[in-house]
Protein backbone atom coordinates (compact mmCIF):
# COMPACT_ATOMS: atom_id res chain seq x y z
CA UNK A 1 0.00 0.00 0.00
CA UNK A 2 2.58 2.09 0.94
CA UNK A 3 4.23 2.23 -2.55
CA UNK A 4 1.27 2.95 -4.56
CA UNK A 5 1.31 6.27 -4.13
CA UNK A 6 -2.91 5.90 -4.70
CA UNK A 7 -4.65 8.13 -2.55
CA UNK A 8 -7.50 5.64 -1.19
CA UNK A 9 -4.68 4.85 1.02
CA UNK A 10 -4.47 7.49 2.88
CA UNK A 11 -6.24 7.03 5.94
CA UNK A 12 -5.00 3.92 6.31
CA UNK A 13 -1.58 4.99 6.25
CA UNK A 14 -2.64 7.74 8.43
CA UNK A 15 -3.49 5.54 11.42
CA UNK A 16 0.17 3.74 10.55
CA UNK A 17 1.88 6.40 11.37
CA UNK A 18 1.44 5.73 15.17
CA UNK A 19 2.31 2.57 14.86
CA UNK A 20 4.63 1.40 17.68
CA UNK A 21 6.81 -0.61 14.96
CA UNK A 22 8.73 1.44 13.00
CA UNK A 23 9.32 -0.71 9.89
CA UNK A 24 4.74 0.16 9.54
CA UNK A 25 5.07 3.57 10.56
CA UNK A 26 8.09 4.71 8.53
CA UNK A 27 6.65 3.01 5.60
CA UNK A 28 3.43 5.09 6.71
CA UNK A 29 5.52 7.93 5.97
CA UNK A 30 6.88 7.22 2.81
CA UNK A 31 3.65 6.21 2.14
CA UNK A 32 2.21 9.73 2.56
CA UNK A 33 5.00 11.28 0.61
CA UNK A 34 4.23 9.35 -2.28
CA UNK A 35 0.29 10.02 -2.64
CA UNK A 36 1.57 13.46 -2.03
CA UNK A 37 -0.80 17.06 -2.15
CA UNK A 38 -3.95 14.54 -2.18
CA UNK A 39 -3.09 13.80 1.15
CA UNK A 40 -3.25 17.04 2.76
CA UNK A 41 -6.72 17.02 3.69
CA UNK A 42 -6.42 13.76 5.41
CA UNK A 43 -3.71 14.87 7.16
CA UNK A 44 -5.18 17.97 8.36
CA UNK A 45 -8.16 16.37 9.62
CA UNK A 46 -5.48 13.92 11.74
CA UNK A 47 -3.38 16.80 12.95
CA UNK A 48 -6.25 16.96 15.39
CA UNK A 49 -5.50 14.05 17.51
CA UNK A 50 -4.23 13.68 20.70
CA UNK A 51 -1.07 11.23 19.36
CA UNK A 52 1.90 13.35 19.95
CA UNK A 53 3.69 10.95 17.56
CA UNK A 54 1.55 10.88 14.38
CA UNK A 55 1.48 14.79 14.78
CA UNK A 56 4.62 15.40 14.23
CA UNK A 57 4.95 12.78 11.63
CA UNK A 58 2.23 14.77 9.96
CA UNK A 59 4.37 17.28 9.99
CA UNK A 60 7.33 15.40 8.45
CA UNK A 61 5.08 14.13 5.84
CA UNK A 62 3.95 17.78 5.17
CA UNK A 63 7.18 19.17 4.91
CA UNK A 64 8.19 16.79 2.07
CA UNK A 65 5.01 17.33 0.09
CA UNK A 66 5.54 20.18 -2.63
CA UNK A 67 2.60 22.11 -1.90
CA UNK A 68 1.62 25.76 -0.32
CA UNK A 69 -1.13 24.25 1.36
CA UNK A 70 1.08 21.94 2.99
CA UNK A 71 2.30 25.08 5.56
CA UNK A 72 -1.21 25.66 7.29
CA UNK A 73 -0.13 22.52 9.49
CA UNK A 74 3.20 23.14 9.91
CA UNK A 75 2.31 26.94 11.42
CA UNK A 76 -0.34 26.11 13.34
CA UNK A 77 1.97 23.11 14.57
CA UNK A 78 4.52 25.98 15.61
CA UNK A 79 1.91 26.56 18.98
CA UNK A 80 1.57 23.00 19.73
CA UNK A 81 1.35 22.16 23.03
CA UNK A 82 4.15 19.82 23.42
CA UNK A 83 7.78 20.49 22.27
CA UNK A 84 8.52 17.81 20.32
CA UNK A 85 5.37 19.04 17.51
CA UNK A 86 7.17 22.18 17.50
CA UNK A 87 10.58 21.94 17.22
CA UNK A 88 9.77 19.50 14.02
CA UNK A 89 7.17 22.26 13.20
CA UNK A 90 10.12 24.79 13.04
CA UNK A 91 12.66 22.57 11.11
CA UNK A 92 10.04 22.18 8.49
CA UNK A 93 10.06 25.75 7.94
CA UNK A 94 13.28 25.65 7.62
CA UNK A 95 12.83 23.52 4.66
CA UNK A 96 10.43 25.39 2.71
CA UNK A 97 11.27 28.79 3.82
CA UNK A 98 8.33 30.87 2.94
CA UNK A 99 9.15 34.40 3.88
CA UNK A 100 6.60 35.68 5.65
CA UNK A 101 7.13 33.00 8.24
CA UNK A 102 10.47 34.54 9.73
CA UNK A 103 8.51 36.57 12.41
CA UNK A 104 6.64 34.01 13.73
CA UNK A 105 10.13 31.53 13.50
CA UNK A 106 11.97 35.05 15.79
CA UNK A 107 9.20 34.69 18.11
CA UNK A 108 9.51 31.02 18.83
CA UNK A 109 13.48 32.05 19.62
CA UNK A 110 11.62 32.50 22.80
CA UNK A 111 10.06 29.55 23.31
CA UNK A 112 10.73 27.85 26.90
CA UNK A 113 12.21 24.45 24.91
CA UNK A 114 15.88 24.77 24.57
CA UNK A 115 14.91 22.44 21.67
CA UNK A 116 12.73 24.41 19.89
CA UNK A 117 15.03 27.04 20.01
CA UNK A 118 18.03 25.38 18.75
CA UNK A 119 15.61 23.98 15.53
CA UNK A 120 14.28 27.78 15.13
CA UNK A 121 17.66 28.94 14.91
CA UNK A 122 18.90 26.28 12.62
CA UNK A 123 15.52 26.83 10.52
CA UNK A 124 15.72 31.01 10.17
CA UNK A 125 19.49 30.56 9.37
CA UNK A 126 18.24 28.78 6.14
CA UNK A 127 16.39 31.85 5.16
CA UNK A 128 19.94 33.31 5.09
CA UNK A 129 20.21 37.41 3.81
CA UNK A 130 16.58 37.50 3.74
CA UNK A 131 16.48 37.31 7.66
CA UNK A 132 19.10 39.40 8.42
CA UNK A 133 17.05 42.73 9.10
CA UNK A 134 14.27 41.30 11.14
CA UNK A 135 17.02 39.58 13.32
CA UNK A 136 18.94 42.73 13.56
CA UNK A 137 15.18 44.54 14.76
CA UNK A 138 14.88 41.74 16.93
CA UNK A 139 18.41 42.49 18.56
CA UNK A 140 16.16 45.12 20.35
CA UNK A 141 13.71 42.51 21.33
CA UNK A 142 12.09 42.94 25.05
CA UNK A 143 12.57 39.62 25.89
CA UNK A 144 16.14 38.62 26.58
CA UNK A 145 16.08 35.33 25.20
CA UNK A 146 14.75 36.42 21.79
CA UNK A 147 17.57 38.65 21.46
CA UNK A 148 19.89 36.10 22.52
CA UNK A 149 18.88 33.93 19.80
CA UNK A 150 18.82 36.33 17.26
CA UNK A 151 22.67 36.92 18.12
CA UNK A 152 23.42 33.39 17.34
CA UNK A 153 21.81 33.37 14.28
CA UNK A 154 23.23 36.31 12.80
CA UNK A 155 26.55 34.79 14.22
CA UNK A 156 25.58 32.05 12.13
CA UNK A 157 24.79 33.64 8.93
CA UNK A 158 27.57 35.92 8.97
CA UNK A 159 26.70 38.45 7.20
CA UNK A 160 28.58 41.93 7.48
CA UNK A 161 25.57 43.98 7.76
CA UNK A 162 24.95 42.80 11.03
CA UNK A 163 28.38 43.26 12.44
CA UNK A 164 27.60 47.00 13.92
CA UNK A 165 24.43 45.67 15.66
CA UNK A 166 26.11 42.62 17.09
CA UNK A 167 28.53 44.78 18.72
CA UNK A 168 25.65 47.01 20.10
CA UNK A 169 24.59 43.83 21.98
CA UNK A 170 27.72 43.95 23.85
CA UNK A 171 26.13 46.94 26.16
CA UNK A 172 22.69 44.81 26.35
CA UNK A 173 21.27 44.47 29.79
CA UNK A 174 21.36 40.69 30.08
CA UNK A 175 24.77 39.07 30.88
CA UNK A 176 23.58 35.71 28.70
CA UNK A 177 22.96 38.56 25.52
CA UNK A 178 26.39 40.98 25.86
CA UNK A 179 28.72 37.76 27.09
CA UNK A 180 30.61 37.04 29.96
CA UNK A 181 34.90 37.64 30.11
CA UNK A 182 34.91 33.97 30.32
CA UNK A 183 33.85 33.40 27.31
CA UNK A 184 36.30 35.49 25.70
CA UNK A 185 38.87 32.66 24.77
CA UNK A 186 40.43 30.44 22.42
CA UNK A 187 38.42 28.55 19.63
CA UNK A 188 36.44 31.06 18.51
CA UNK A 189 39.32 32.25 15.88
CA UNK A 190 38.76 29.93 12.88
CA UNK A 191 35.26 31.13 12.32
CA UNK A 192 35.91 34.99 13.36
CA UNK A 193 38.43 34.90 10.68
CA UNK A 194 36.16 32.94 8.43
CA UNK A 195 33.38 35.52 9.33
CA UNK A 196 35.13 38.53 9.98
CA UNK A 197 36.31 39.65 13.36
CA UNK A 198 33.53 42.34 13.90
CA UNK A 199 31.34 39.67 14.39
CA UNK A 200 33.49 37.80 17.47
CA UNK A 201 30.68 38.28 19.87
CA UNK A 202 28.19 36.34 17.62
CA UNK A 203 30.67 33.92 17.85
CA UNK A 204 31.06 33.78 21.40
CA UNK A 205 27.18 33.30 21.81
CA UNK A 206 27.36 30.27 19.69
CA UNK A 207 29.55 28.27 22.16
CA UNK A 208 27.38 29.63 24.72
CA UNK A 209 24.61 28.43 22.54
CA UNK A 210 26.17 25.12 21.37
CA UNK A 211 26.53 23.70 24.75
CA UNK A 212 22.83 24.18 25.73
CA UNK A 213 22.36 22.60 22.19
CA UNK A 214 24.07 19.66 23.25
CA UNK A 215 22.35 19.03 26.30
CA UNK A 216 19.04 19.60 24.21
CA UNK A 217 20.13 17.35 21.84
CA UNK A 218 20.70 14.47 24.15
CA UNK A 219 17.62 14.80 25.75
CA UNK A 220 15.73 14.58 22.26
CA UNK A 221 17.74 11.49 21.48
CA UNK A 222 16.37 9.86 24.81
CA UNK A 223 12.70 10.93 24.15
CA UNK A 224 12.76 9.80 20.60
CA UNK A 225 14.58 6.62 21.30
CA UNK A 226 11.60 6.11 24.20
CA UNK A 227 8.63 7.33 22.07
CA UNK A 228 8.77 6.70 18.29
CA UNK A 229 11.27 5.48 15.20
CA UNK A 230 13.23 7.50 13.88
CA UNK A 231 11.70 9.23 9.98
CA UNK A 232 13.69 9.12 6.85
CA UNK A 233 11.80 11.90 5.88
CA UNK A 234 13.17 14.21 8.68
CA UNK A 235 16.16 14.44 8.11
CA UNK A 236 16.11 14.64 4.12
Amino acid sequence: LSRTGDPRGAETLVAGLGDDNPVISQSAVDGLIRIGPAAIKILEEAFEGKDVKVRRAIVSVLAAIDDERALNTIVKAVRDHHELVRSRAASAIGKKKPKDAIPLLIALLGDPSSEVRHETGLALKEFGQTAVAPLIESLGHANAVIRRGSAWVLGMIGDPTAAESLKETLKDADHQVRGTEGQRGAGVRGRTAAMGATTEHALLLVRQQRREDEQAGNRQHRQEGAREPHHRAEVD
